[in-house]
Parts: C-alpha cells; sequence; structure tokens
C-alpha cells in the first residue's frame, strides 16, 4: 500500500482535510497543492461561510482562464489561483474582496525540505 492517511492541515487561516503520506509527522514544514477545478473564488459575502476572505492582489487573463493572487486577511500569506473565465463573464479585480474556497481532500502534501 501506499500508506496514505487523512489528516488536517492547521494553515493559520484555515484548516484543511487533506490525504497525506507516511513520512509527514505533526508540526512538519509542508507545501500544499491543489487541482485548479478544485477551488473556486466568488465575492465575499458578510455571512459566516466556510471558505478563506482575502483581497486580490492581481489579476491576468491567462489564455481561457485568470489566474489571481489573492492575500488572505489578516495573515502575511498569499494564495495563487487558476480560475476558468465564466461563461457569464465574472472575474475580481484587483482590490476586490473575495472568498476563496477549496473542495474537501483535494490537496496533494508535499513535505517541504531534506
Amino acid at each position: 500500500g501506499t500508506g496514505a492517511r487523512t489528516g488536517e492541515l492547521d494553515l493559520g487561516f484555515a484548516r484543511l482535510q487533506c490525504r497525506l503520506v507516511d513520512g509527514i509527522d505533526v508540526g512538519a514544514d509542508v507545501m500544499i497543492a491543489v487541482r485548479p477545478t478544485d477551488i473556486s473564488i466568488g465575492p465575499r459575502t458578510n455571512g459566516a461561510g466556510s471558505g478563506i476572505s482575502g483581497t486580490v492582489q492581481m489579476a491576468a487573463f491567462v489564455g481561457s482562464a485568470i489566474e489571481y493572487r489573492v492575500r488572505i486577511d489578516a495573515h502575511d500569506r498569499q494564495l495563487r489561483i487558476q480560475a476558468p473565465y465564466g461563461v457569464d463573464g465574472a472575474w475580481y479585480p484587483e482590490d476586490s474582496e473575495v472568498s476563496v474556497a477549496i473542495s474537501g481532500l483535494s490537496c496533494a502534501v508535499i513535505p517541504v525540505g531534506e
């Protein structure tokens, strides 16, 4: 077997359920990767939600998608997101307040270092 298990990652600004491989210990430095199709971006709502609140720092068209850099509110972190350019033409320019959602168990956990 591959030794994969499910675990919760505490990112400081969100908690994600991810598949972990053996050899990643509690407290280890890791990087996560998520397929673009498993990330959605939308307008921030005032109600409590499960999304990660942030502000668009950069938005650029790249082919049929838009690449965003989103600064996570109250944290010195930035997410890089590629989202399809919607049929409705929706996109979020710089300084837009947005909510980012990541589908459960869609992230790959990569050990950092050694």
